[in-house]
């Protein structure tokens, strides 16, 4: 957890835990070589109890010379305005500081004092929400910066350092208010446990490090990107970790729960190619046939229909077109994205357009179909569809980029045409 050399700041909270890991870090920074910093977050949640534990801690790491980096933020306050509970807002605003604690002091890692049975309350948390393996795995003693020493450990085994060793702390007095989760499995969950085995917190522990290590080895056979393909996804446990990893790189690290995991893996599953599944910060798994992607915006294509110069250009978006008049020559280009469309059949202006409900083509020597019905035949994402440029008069639909002109308006050599070039932008 810490190498020579490094800055180790020690979350100090004034309760007998985070006094007990000051305690054992301070007799250790010699022997191991590290400098040893602390820091002190007041939630101000508990009124002059708050202020007493800052002023606590202040005095103790006076008398054993830690320099000390102390914040505050009015949690309260913050979680009304965001409408997450009390426990979240707090935890989160106290990992914020913790960074900046880190930055104050140019130091290396972050230790909390999270013990044995931290871990197997938040196991059951987890649990009672219902979760997957991840979940199962409890605290993680290490993870980027932040360490957690004395994981181990029950908090009876806590309790019983600090009267050894006489050491001082403060009671928080929220620990016994049940109207927290955390405090009422604390008070009702774990003594039964406990009775049942009087180790549990350390073989939930145990547990968790044999669960880290099935975890690491399934996510390590899963890939990450921002588009995956469906037919290499394999078994459900690799499978679901690839489109999560997916959906973590693109979000920048936001979870996901069970069920929207689940939700995933059905996209993935189902007999509809072009199915969807909205998913926190504004992002969309969209199924495009064989692919997932995971998308920032939510917006749909818009429609579009620009009139088509004689000699010209036009754009679209997404596609550049070029046009001209000509005569038709045996070697004026045929292929998908350049047309020769006869002049005569023209019906008035000629546009550039999305797709319409009711357009029809005849590819030459091919039956007349839908649009829809020929885009579907050809895999072409449901969203994609309305990007595809189509070529078209007042009456009807003369070519459609990347399958052709419809025979009614092929030229033979001689004729008057307007050679259409299209181009998609890189």
């Amino acid at each position: 957890m810490i190498s020579p050399g490094e800055g180790v700041v020690c979350a100090l909270s004034g309760g007998a835990d985070s006094v007990c890991l000051l305690d054992i870090l301070a007799s250790l920074q010699n022997d191991l070589g590290f400098k040893l910093y602390a820091c002190h977050y007041n939630h101000n949640l508990r009124g002059e109890e708050s202020h007493r534990d800052e002023t606590f801690v202040r005095n103790l790491c006076k008398t054993i010379d830690v320099p000390l980096y102390v914040g505050s933020g009015d949690v309260s306050a913050q979680a009304a305005e965001t409408g997450c509970g009390i426990e979240e807002t707090a935890r989160k605003m106290r990992y914020a500081f913790f960074d900046e604690a880190l930055s104050h002091f140019g130091a290396d890692r972050i230790a909390t004092a999270h013990n044995a049975d931290d871990n197997l309350e938040t196991v059951i948390m987890h649990l009672a929400r219902g979760t997957g393996l991840r979940g199962l795995c409890g605290i993680p003693p290490v993870r980027d910066r932040l360490i957690r020493p004395i994981l181990f450990a029950p908090r009876t085994m806590i309790e019983q350092y600090c009267i050894s060793r006489g050491l001082d702390h403060v009671e928080d007095s929220t620990n016994c208010d049940e109207s927290y989760t955390r405090n009422r499995i604390r008070a009702r969950v774990l003594p039964v446990l406990k009775e049942i085995n009087p180790s549990a917190p350390e073989a939930s522990v145990e547990m968790c490090t044999h669960l880290r290590e099935d975890e690491k080895y399934l996510s390590d056979l899963s890939s990450a990107d921002d588009r995956v393909c469906i037919s290499s996804l394999g078994s459900r446990p690799v499978g679901i970790r690839t489109v999560r990893n997916a959906y973590e790189r693109i979000s920048g690290g936001l979870s996901l729960s069970s069920r929207q995991l689940d939700g995933l893996w059905k996209i993935c599953t189902c007999d509809n190619p072009s199915a969807k599944l909205s998913l926190p910060g504004n992002i969309t798994a969209a199924r495009r046939y064989d692919e997932l992607l995971f998308l920032k915006e939510n917006a749909e294509p818009e429609d579009f229909c620009i009139e088509l110069p004689e000699n010209g250009s036009a754009d679209t978006g997404e596609f550049l077109i070029f046009c001209k008049m000509c005569s038709k020559t045996p070697d004026l280009a045929k292929n998908t994205n350049t047309f020769a469309i006869k002049r005569d059949m023209i019906d008035g202006a000629l546009y550039v357009r999305s797709r319409k409900t009711g357009d029809r083509i005849k590819l030459p020597g091919r039956p007349s179909k839908s649009l829809k019905k020929l885009f579907i035949d050809e895999k072409i994402p449901a969203a994609d569809r309305s990007t595809v440029p189509v070529i078209a008069d007042a009456c009807s639909v003369a070519a459609v980029y990347g399958f052709g002109v419809d025979e009614r308006y092929l030229a033979v050599d001689g004729d008057e045409v307007l050679e259409i070039t299209i181009t998609e932008k890189q």
